[in-house]
This record gives C-alpha cells, structure tokens and sequence, in this order.
C-alpha cells in the first residue's frame, strides 16, 4: 500500500516540474530566436554586394568572349557555304546524267 502511494506522489509530482521546464523554456527560445534574425540580417544585407560586385564584373568578361566568338564563327559560316555549295552544284550534275541514261535505257 505504501508503494502505491509513492508512486502515485512521484505522478502527481512529475507534470508540475515539467510544466515549470515548459513554461522557462520558451523564454529563452524566444530571446534566441530574437536575437538570431539581428545578426543573420546583417549577414544577408552584406552578402548580395558583395555578390553584386562579383555578377557585374563578370558580364564584361563575358562580354569580350561573346564579342570574340561571332567572328570566328562568322568566317567558318561564310567559308563553309561555298564548300557547300560546290558540293550541292556539282551532285546534280551527276544526278542528272543518271536519269537521263536511265530514261533513254527505259525508251529504247
């Protein structure tokens, strides 16, 4: 019978002592939270200009490339046509003299 009285004490007992660690907590889990955004805002504010500084001198770099390329990209397109088209120029030709054997073949 004691024992039962115990435990029932140790119970009773346990839910107000938890109930004091609850309610201190958030106290200090507010003034945490309070003070994290503060510094965490600084961090932010300073970021971006320093990443601005890095985007807006990487466009002029880029710039030069983009600027360089077209040019030797525009003297490979216009050399290629001409290879092309001598190829394309001359396959008829060849295309035609075929049909023509083949239709005087087919007529006779």
């Amino acid at each position: 019978m004691h024992i039962k009285r115990q435990r029932k004490e140790l119970y009773t007992n346990e839910p107000s002592s938890l109930q004091s660690d609850i309610s201190n907590e958030p106290s200090s889990l507010q003034s945490d939270i309070s003070n994290e955004p503060s510094s965490l805002q600084s961090d932010i504010s300073n970021e971006p200009s320093s990443l601005q500084s890095d985007i807006s001198n990487e466009p002029s770099s880029l710039q030069s490339d983009i600027s360089n390329e077209p040019s030797s990209l525009q003297s490979d397109i216009s050399n290629e046509p001409s290879s092309l088209q001598s190829d394309i120029s001359n396959e008829p030709s060849s295309l035609q003299s075929d049909i023509l054997i083949i239709k005087y073949f087919y007529i006779s």
